[in-house]
């Protein structure tokens, strides 16, 4: 069986991830997206990358992928999300799944394990992920497009956005005026030359208790 080298992608693995990506998308039922490309150049190749991906080759011809990053759980800590895995379907008894874990595990020492969904349809990953005891989550996997986005202010005005629209997002638009009470001050009595009164005692507490000195 010829060696499995699993890396870190390099630039001249774009064009295999990119294609890898279109086919785990076809066998999700994903839509195509046209961003593919885009999102990959920014966001793995870019200045400042969002996450990670593993290839493995056999000589030296790229495989299969994973693609991870970190994420939290309040019950676990920190995990890995893997959000795509793709082996060539030639190389598959390999044992490429099982190199790609053990190179998530060394260098992720402190991480508390990982966490990846599948497709009903796809049995093989179903059975596979069995021989690692990994634990099944009851939980349906919500995807959405296009997530709302907080209307551009122009002038200090917001654009063709009603009152409720604004309510619904959380935005507060003018700030609320603090209704100032009048007070009226009293006329300080004249004080004769001859006479001056002392000052009277009060028995009324003025001021306010601070609770947490």
């Amino acid at each position: 069986m010829k060696e499995v080298v699993v890396k870190y992608a390099e630039r001249r693995h774009k064009k295999f991830i990119i294609e890898a990506n279109k086919r785990v998308n076809k066998l999700n039922h994903l839509p195509e997206s046209d961003n593919l490309e885009k999102n990959i150049e920014k966001d793995y190749f870019g200045y400042n990358p969002k996450f990670k991906c593993l290839i493995a080759e056999i000589d030296s011809i790229p495989v299969a992928m994973l693609i991870y990053s970190k994420v939290y759980w309040a019950n676990e800590g920190e995990i890995l999300w893997i959000s795509q895995i793709y082996i060539n379907t030639r190389y598959r008894r390999y044992g490429i799944f099982g190199k790609f874990i053990s190179k998530l595990k060394v260098d992720n020492k402190k991480v508390k394990g990982f966490c990846f969904s599948a497709s009903r349809g796809n049995l093989r990953v179903q059975k596979l992920i069995k021989f690692y005891k990994v634990k099944q989550i009851n939980l349906k996997f919500y995807y959405k497009e296009n997530i709302p986005r907080v209307p551009k202010k122009e002038k200090g005005q917001i654009k063709n956005v009603t009152e409720e629209e604004l309510e619904e997002l959380n935005i507060i638009t003018k700030p609320k005026k603090e209704k100032i009470e009048k007070v009226e001050i009293e006329k300080v009595p004249e004080v004769s030359e001859n006479k001056v009164e002392e000052p009277k005692e009060s028995t009324q507490f003025e001021g306010q208790m601070n609770l947490f000195d």
